[in-house]
């Protein structure tokens, strides 16, 4: 990209973010190794320290679109580099080339199509409204077009792109201008979020809230599915593995350990990962990534049952889309999995959450407790009774008393909270080959009295596929930076390392992911677990709906939920276990 239209966005930040930012960021551009062509060494005209300069941005966030990130975000990596590039050591700069490919980009456009349609007239019906739109509905906006619940459809003229960049990274309109300066990287997480509105995605615990708060649910930014939606025609919901799900967007980023070095890469990690203990850069960083996103996704359930149970419109309670949908909604036969299993403690008819979000949460208390069985079985035995007691509050009286519900789930020593510190102290301990490996082992230690049900299968297969594949793949060999590199070494660097890595992505890593594959192919899991995702737009165009909507699998899936047998996915994942020992040894 020519230099001239990087410096002309930084002119047009300024104007957008303020005089005192003006006044901060005249001085600003010295640090910036922008361009193989530009490379102003000017830091004794700083006359601030770079948190001083930082703090002068302020401002109240707002969502710009998908178009202010395109003039950085849409480099290529071709085999012909330009003269004039951008340093690309930290950021690949394709992230809206790579993103062109991801179905989040359509949302959008879903509405306008054939299953939104239909959904408008059955909803506009159901509300007595003849002028109901799903285009002007906040309910659909708020996760197919990132509307905020403050703001007014007509108040936000970015809805068209659906979910982009600022869905994910948070409005960006404060920190897009200082935020492509490498000495951005030296401000703390926290700060960058919550003085001017990026929200850090590299942390696991905060990507998974952002991810989860559309694809699970979140009542105080106004993202909810009801059931009155699912009856419209609405595709349930499926429960999700971070992980599997980021990966298969596809990703569009790298890794600490993907990157190499980068410049202040040493003050990044002081301000990122203060904790002693963490190990970020030897981290199995997918690893890490399931056991926290398994301890999420019960905690991101919980948080939104409780919340429905007391919204403001809680008349409407219970919302039966928040409860485990095969309550009512599963084949009535005889002889049934679900009779042998029993029902715990709960009282068989009462309906209660949804099963899939705890099927991940052991592989936390693990992590935490490490090797030692009596602490694990200590936290264990903590996390059961407080699970239970919230069945308790549903078997009490069909759905559960409202204030019963929050008290249990959102009160200071309630199940929220317990998560909270759960997935935080995962966050800062490390996770090498040998937690790797001591999580697998409880993955497919299915004790005789579970029986997971389809979704649950489903997350424990998932979180299986992603260990096994970045325990058996060694990182990229990655350029060092030598000391005393200039600026045009450092980008050169830079783009020598991105090749690698997509070559590594491509040669190294796929096959380690096609291996576990093949043998989960082998073993049917594949297929009857339905692990592939609809990924991808299939070369949709941008304002076209994608060649295959999530939708159209519904029938494929309800029929493979229908057929799930517990009993042979326990065997299944025995000769798994058996196959990956085997292999190990």
């Amino acid at each position: 990209m020519p230099t001239y239209f990087r410096l002309m966005k930084r002119v047009i930040w300024t104007s957008a973010a303020g005089l005192s930012a003006v006044a901060a960021f005249q001085t600003f551009g010295p640090e910036v190794p922008m361009t193989q062509s530009v490379a102003i060494a000017q830091d004794d005209l700083l006359s601030k320290t770079w948190a001083e300069i930082a703090r002068h941005g302020g401002g109240t966030p707002t969502f710009q679109g998908i178009q202010s990130c395109v003039p950085c975000h849409n480099e290529s990596i071709g085999e012909k580099t330009p003269f004039v590039t951008l340093n690309r050591e930290f950021c690949a700069l394709n992230e809206v080339s790579v993103f062109t490919d991801d179905k989040h980009r359509q949302a959008w456009e879903l509405l306008k199509g054939q299953l939104g349609k239909q959904m408008q007239k059955i909803l506009a019906r159901s509300k007595g409204d003849s002028n109901y739109s799903v285009l002007k509905d906040k309910q659909c906006l708020a996760c197919h077009a990132n509307l905020p619940p403050d703001k007014d459809v007509a108040d936000f003229p970015s809805l068209e792109f659906g979910v982009t960049c600022e869905s994910c990274h948070g409005p960006s309109s404060v920190w897009e201008g200082p935020h492509d300066d490498p000495r951005w990287r030296k401000m703390s997480a926290q700060e960058k979020e919550q003085e001017w509105g990026m929200i850090d995605v590299r942390n696991p615990v905060r990507r998974a809230q952002q991810c989860f708060s559309c694809h699970i649910g979140n009542v105080q930014e106004g993202k909810v599915v009801t059931h009155e939606m699912y009856a419209a025609g609405h595709p349930p919901l499926p429960g999700i593995e971070i992980e599997t799900f980021s990966e298969q967007m596809p990703a569009h980023w790298r890794t600490l350990t993907e990157k190499g070095e980068f410049k202040h890469r040493e003050d990044y990690l002081a301000a990122n990962f203060p904790e002693q203990g963490q190990k970020p850069l030897t981290d199995l960083t997918r690893t890490k990534s399931v056991i926290i996103g398994g301890t999420m996704a019960l905690r991101e359930t919980v948080k939104l049952f409780a919340s429905q149970a007391v919204a403001e419109d809680s008349q409407a309670w219970p919302e039966l889309a928040v409860f485990d949908c095969s309550a009512c909604h599963h084949d009535l036969g005889a002889p049934s999995w679900r009779q042998k299993r029993g029902y715990g403690k709960s009282l068989p008819g009462r309906p209660q959450m949804f099963a899939w979000p705890e099927a991940l949460v052991k592989l936390g208390i693990r992590q935490r407790s490490g090797d030692d069985d009596a602490a694990f079985q200590k936290d264990w035995d903590t996390y059961h009774g407080k699970i239970e007691e919230l069945r308790r509050v549903l078997d009490r009286r069909p759905f559960g008393d409202p204030k019963a519900i929050q008290a249990v789930a959102m009160g200071d020593e309630g199940l929220v909270a317990w998560l909270d510190q759960l997935a935080g102290d995962v966050f800062q301990s490390p996770v090498g080959q040998e937690d790797a490996d001591r999580t697998l082992q409880t993955l497919v230690a299915l004790p005789p009295e579970t029986y997971p049900d389809f979704h649950s299968a489903r997350q424990l297969v998932w979180a299986i596929r992603t260990i096994v594949s970045e325990m058996n793949t060694e990182m990229p060999k990655l350029a060092a930076a030598p000391e005393g590199e200039a600026n045009k070494a450092a980008i050169d660097r830079g783009l020598r390392n991105l090749k690698t890595f997509y070559a590594w992505k491509v040669g190294e890593r796929a096959a380690a992911e096609k291996k576990i594959d093949d043998l989960l192919t082998q073993l049917e899991l594949t297929q009857k677990l339905r692990l592939v995702l609809p990924a991808g737009t299939g070369g949709a165009a941008y304002d076209e709906p994608p060649e295959e909507l999530i939708g159209d699998q519904l029938p494929e899936s309800l029929k493979a939920i229908g057929s799930y047998d517990p009993e042979w996915f326990r065997g299944q994942l025995q000769e798994l276990a058996k196959t990956m020992n085997s292999a190990s040894n």
